[in-house]
């Protein structure tokens, strides 16, 4: 295991942000900050469960999984960074660096998995894409079957930009839509909910729901919008 150290990386970006910062990693964690403006990010080694590799399309992405089931991501690493970070991640956080493959098979159809506060879609064995719930504006039940996702959309200019009198132009996701054929047997539980039923403890109490309206329900409830 090699001496434990600080390194600092220049040009990398923070989630779906689209300004660059620098990402410091410390034996104790680490720090992102743009020059432009005083917010930091920070995260303690003591919250990662899992640190993954992957290309993406601003180069290359480090993807942090901490342990209450959110992710970070930093964007913007060169493959020659590669080397550096995974003995910097084995030495300083006890962790292996992971090569993870995301599917380019280009098809319209896979399984959905909820990771924390992600929702994958998976085709084959790997990852298409993901979607951060957190960003979530709305999820609408188009009839029983079809699933519509919205998402937030940024401020045409944010606090810093209108100091700066700058404006950023960016394309951004609106709305994706789902199509969930099928159904599952629930049970509604004490406080009116419902939850998949094991097939040894059905009872008169199973009803019949569309995995769309299941499908609704978790994202609605992930994402926190309420009623």
């Amino acid at each position: 295991m090699g001496e434990t150290k600080s390194v600092q990386m220049q040009n990398i970006y923070f989630g779906l942000g689209n300004e660059p910062g620098v990402l410091k990693f410390a034996p104790t964690g680490l720090g992102w900050k743009t020059p432009e403006t005083d917010k930091v990010v920070t995260a303690s080694s003591e919250e990662f469960k899992k640190i993954q590799w992957l290309r993406v399309a601003r180069n290359y992405q480090l993807r942090i999984q901490l342990k209450n089931g959110n992710v970070m991501k930093f964007d913007g690493f060169i493959k020659d960074d590669y080397d550096t970070l995974k003995d910097l991640i084995r030495a300083n956080f006890k962790l292996n660096l992971e090569t993870k493959e995301l599917s380019v098979k280009g098809w319209n159809w896979g399984k959905t998995e909820f990771q924390g506060s992600q929702l994958l879609f998976n085709v084959g064995n790997k990852t298409m894409f993901e979607l951060p719930l957190n960003q979530v504006a709305n999820t609408s039940l188009a009839n029983k079957n079809e699933v519509g996702i919205e998402f937030m959309q940024p401020e045409q200019m944010d606090e810093d930009a209108q100091r700066k009198g700058k404006r950023h132009t960016t394309h951004e996701l609106v709305e994706m839509r789902f199509f969930i054929p099928g159904t599952t047997l629930v049970k509604s539980g004490e406080d009116g909910e419902t939850s998949q039923v094991d097939k040894e403890n059905e009872t008169e109490e199973m009803e019949e729901r569309s995995a769309a309206a299941i499908f609704h329900d978790t994202v609605k409830e992930l994402a926190d919008l309420g009623q």
